[in-house]
């Protein structure tokens, strides 16, 4: 298998679609930055061939970039010659696709979609399943050491595919088919030597019975000849009784067909009755429409006279606007008056609000006044009530002073005790407070009071100005109303005079209509009278047409029956012949009747003559009346092919067993070999001992490889098993496992490079290496060496070997370089070079 074009869509880190050609390269490097989708190349050659990667080995969606819907892989490569495209998608939603397509010329000449055929069609392809493949073609990222550390049952698996050596699986199954069929050959001859007694004894009968059944066939053939000849008389006897009994039944049917001459002077009488009534009626016709014409000139005379139509009908509707013009303009100057007279209603109402206003507005002032001085007559009574209260609180603590103390009020000493008298009288103080404080509660009453009344004022003021206003404003839209509806009635009037002239116009219009109406209704009635006369025209014409149908009616019917009769008569549809040709089909049929009554009598006699034939040869052979002599024959002619049959049968066993006779001998002697054919064929014993010769020929070609890889220091032991002989230990020999991963990697790069020459040399399938990312634990002399083993692997022939890896290094010494980057935001793959050869 040979690569030659990849291609990934939305494949991990891959958000677009990048292509890369493998066509002619041999040794190719990818390189660029970690996380650049170096390693997903590889992926997605694995993923193509068997629906899985290394890291991933079932087919999961986890290989769909992480903005993308669906990833899509193309892989075109080649095997023997032939080139093949592998395609597979996954999609979050929805089923996956695979397909397989064989191509020619660019062409897809075969295509496989289903998965599973996909699959096992790759495997035969390759020769390796997946197993295999990821452990002798793709050496993938920390997987190196997979052939290494494999079971010896898995070793043989892979080298069975990288070799062919499938193909011994195939000749031990052909062998044992062959194996098969030999053995079914000798159970054959003994069962054919068991009933070989048997069969001559039945093939002795069966070739009696084949003599006696064949002259009872001999027999009956003779008595179905002749009675098939009165059978054929039998029937020509009765198909030309039948013909006649049809004949006779369609002269019958005929019969009711030709018509009588009664019928014919019926038809020929309404012809000429209805060619006269036309042309009466086409007469009056003409002298109806002559009057219609002339009544007609006389309603345009009137109509001319009146102005026209139009002015008729123009005046008709002027009448019935002027009235309603007028009834408007009434309308509109008494809407005029009445706004008017609202108008001066609102003006008085409004003086009247105003004086209202005036008078609130000095009440309000007289209670502003009243209530200023009832304000200080409280705040005065107050006063005297406060003044009340101290004299007589000290009057009340004096017994309580004593000289020397301080005093509660002022906290002084007490020099002195003041003189006791008798305190003024609060109770009258309060009372004249009481008095004061309800006069001003009264006057801020009247105050309220008159402040409410000057804002109703006020407000029925403004009402009845803003009344006064639409009151103004509605009178003199009524005026303008009335001004406009006047104006339109006496434009009205103008265009009545100028259509109907001086005087009344309701009485002009109508002297004018009457005069235009009694034209009209002689005109209509001339009309009436012409389309009547016209509609009994038509009439007559309809009827002389359905004479004349009844003319050419008749015709055709004689024209039928001549026809059906193969007489030579000419038929029109002129009444003169038609009379002469309704004798003459009438002679005609009763002739042709009688003679086709007489062909019936004779055919039904023929037939009583080839029935009565017919039961006395039956009678003569001992047959019953009802027999079937052509069954009889069919019957007797199975029997004797049945009987042939049993005998050929027989002779073909007999001829069989003496044929398996004689290739007895050889037919042992061929089963004996494909039985040593097919043991030897076991995996235990050929297929072991190749896979052992192949193992100990890799572990020895892979020893030099390793030796120069790891610098003269490792090899593999001889035995095929591929443990690790240590040189520098005095050849100790150690388990693979205990090798170093930079030690590992050299070895499997050993056992890679060793089964790439060994295919090579015997032409094998292995056309392409995928290594990943081992190269970064190897110092700088065993990179050398690496790189020389890699190089070698390319050297003289078409093999790709893909080598992925960061190591500086290892891009100074190839180079054909895929370059790859990734976008600083998103991710995403850059391919920046190397996509196709050279690029």
């Amino acid at each position: 298998m040979r690569p030659i074009e990849l291609t990934l869509d939305g494949f991990r880190s891959y958000a677009g679609t990048a292509t890369f050609n493998f066509e002619g390269r041999r040794l190719v490097g990818i390189v660029g930055p970690i996380g650049s989708g170096k390693s997903s190349i590889l992926d997605a050659v694995a993923f193509a061939l068997y629906g899985r990667t290394p890291r991933r080995e079932a087919g999961t969606k986890a290989v769909i970039n992480q903005r993308r819907g669906e990833a899509r892989v193309a892989l075109t490569f080649s095997v023997d010659g032939q080139r093949w495209k592998v395609v597979r998608a996954l999609r979050r939603k929805g089923p996956s696709a695979h397909a397989l397509y064989r191509l020619e010329d660019g062409r897809e000449i075969e295509a496989i979609d289903r998965e599973r055929e996909v699959e096992r069609r790759i495997e035969s392809l390759l020769g390796l399943d997946w197993d295999g493949f990821r452990r002798s073609v793709l050496l993938a990222q920390y997987q190196f050491a997979g052939f290494l550390e494999a079971t010896p049952g898995e070793k043989d698996a892979v080298l069975k595919g990288v070799f062919g050596f499938e193909r011994l699986d195939g000749m031990r199954a052909a062998a044992k088919a062959r194996l098969d069929a030999a053995a079914a050959q000798m159970g054959a001859l003994d069962r054919l030597r068991g009933q070989a007694e048997n069969d001559r004894r039945d093939l002795a009968v069966a070739v009696a019975e084949r003599d006696t059944r064949a002259a009872r066939l001999e027999a009956v053939a003779a008595v179905a000849n002749r009675v098939a000849e009165a059978d054929r008389e039998w029937t020509e006897a009765g198909r030309q009784h039948a013909e006649a009994e049809a004949q006779m039944k369609r002269l019958a049917a005929l019969g009711g067909q030709v018509p009588a001459a009664e019928e014919a002077a019926a038809v020929l009488g309404a012809a000429t009755e209805a060619a006269g009534a036309v042309e009466a009626r086409e007469g009056e016709a003409r002298a109806a429409e002559a009057a219609a014409a002339r009544a007609e000139a006389s309603l345009r005379a009137a109509l001319e006279a009146a102005g026209g139509r139009a002015a008729i009908d123009e005046a008709t509707g002027l009448v019935a606007l002027a009235a309603a013009e007028q009834r408007a303009a009434d309308e509109a100057d008494a809407r005029a008056a009445k706004a008017h007279s609202e108008e001066q209603e609102a003006a008085a109402a409004e003086a009247a609000a105003a004086g209202v206003v005036g008078d609130a507005e000095k009440e309000r002032a007289a209670a502003l006044k009243h209530g200023e001085k009832a304000a200080a007559g409280r705040e005065k009574a107050a006063a005297a009530l406060h003044e009340a209260h101290r004299r007589e609180a000290a009057l009340s603590l004096r017994g309580t002073l004593e000289v020397g103390a301080p005093c509660p009020v002022c906290e002084q000493p007490i020099v002195r005790l003041p003189r006791g008298r008798k305190a003024a009288g609060v109770a009258t103080a309060e009372r004249a407070l009481e008095t004061a404080e309800a006069t001003n509660r009264s006057a801020q009453a009247r105050l309220t009071a008159a402040e409410a009344d000057l804002a109703r004022a006020r407000e029925a003021a403004g009402a009845a100005s803003r009344q006064r206003g639409r009151a103004a404003i509605e009178a003199e839209e009524a005026l303008r109303a009335a001004a406009r509806a006047n104006e339109g009635l006496a434009a009205t009037r103008r265009r009545l005079k100028e259509l109907l002239g001086e005087g009344d116009a309701v009485a002009l219009l109508s002297e004018r209509r009457s005069a235009v109406a009694g034209a009209e209704a002689a005109a209509a009635e001339a009309r009436r009278a012409a389309q009547e006369s016209a509609r009994e025209s038509a009439e007559a014409r309809r009827r002389a047409e359905e004479a004349k149908t009844g003319l050419h009616g008749l015709a055709r019917r004689l024209a039928e029956v001549v026809g059906r009769l193969g007489a030579d008569i000419e038929v029109s549809a002129d009444p003169a012949v038609l009379r002469t040709v309704v004798e003459r089909v009438g002679e005609l049929w009763r002739s042709a009747s009688r003679e086709a009554e007489a062909r019936g009598a004779a055919g039904s006699a023929a037939v009583r003559q080839a029935a009565e034939r017919r039961t006395s040869l039956l009678a003569e052979a001992g047959l019953p009346a009802d027999a079937d002599p052509p069954g009889l024959r069919l019957e007797a002619e199975r029997a004797l092919a049945g009987v042939q049959g049993r005998i050929t049968e027989l002779q073909r066993r007999l001829g069989e067993l003496a044929l398996l006779e004689q290739e007895e001998r050889e037919t042992v002697a061929r089963h004996a070999l494909l039985q040593r054919l097919h043991a030897d064929l076991a995996p235990a014993a050929f297929q072991k001992y190749v896979l052992d010769e192949r193992r100990r020929d890799l572990a020895a070609l892979g020893s030099e490889q390793f030796e120069a890889l790891s610098g003269g220091r490792y090899r593999f032991s001889d035995d095929g098993e591929f443990a690790v002989v240590d040189l520098s230990a005095a050849e100790a020999t150690r388990a693979a496992g205990s090798l170093s991963g930079g030690e590992t990697f050299l070895a499997s790069l050993g056992l890679a490079l060793a089964l790439a020459e060994m295919v090579t040399r015997e032409g094998g399938r292995l056309d392409a290496f995928f290594l990943d990312e081992g190269f970064g634990s190897l110092d700088p002399e065993h990179l050398d060496l690496a790189m020389e083993g890699v190089e070698r692997l390319v050297a003289g022939s078409d093999r790709l070997v893909v080598v992925v890896s960061h190591v500086a290094a290892m891009r100074e010494r190839i180079e054909d370089l895929i370059v790859l980057g990734k976008d600083s935001l998103t991710g995403d793959t850059q391919v920046l070079a190397g996509a196709t050869p050279g690029g």
